[in-house]
């Protein structure tokens, strides 16, 4: 993915999607090697998200609170 297509897509997900979507993207951008830093901000770091992401297969999952 290019970078432009990469910051059109975290920036759709910033303004239009719910946490959970920006947390997902986020794991799976983080998980590419790609910087998420813009996309990180737009969530609360307190905030806990319960999806069924196996954690073997995306350790990073932690690092967006994906539980």
């Amino acid at each position: 993915m290019s970078e432009a297509e990469r910051m059109r897509l975290v920036e759709l997900a910033s303004e239009y999607d719910t946490p959970q979507v920006r947390a997902l993207l986020g794991l799976i951008l983080d998980s590419g090697g790609q910087d998420v830093a813009t996309l990180k901000k737009t969530l609360n770091p307190t905030t806990i998200y319960k999806l069924p992401v196996d954690k073997g297969a995306w350790p990073l999952a932690k690092d967006w609170n994906i539980r």
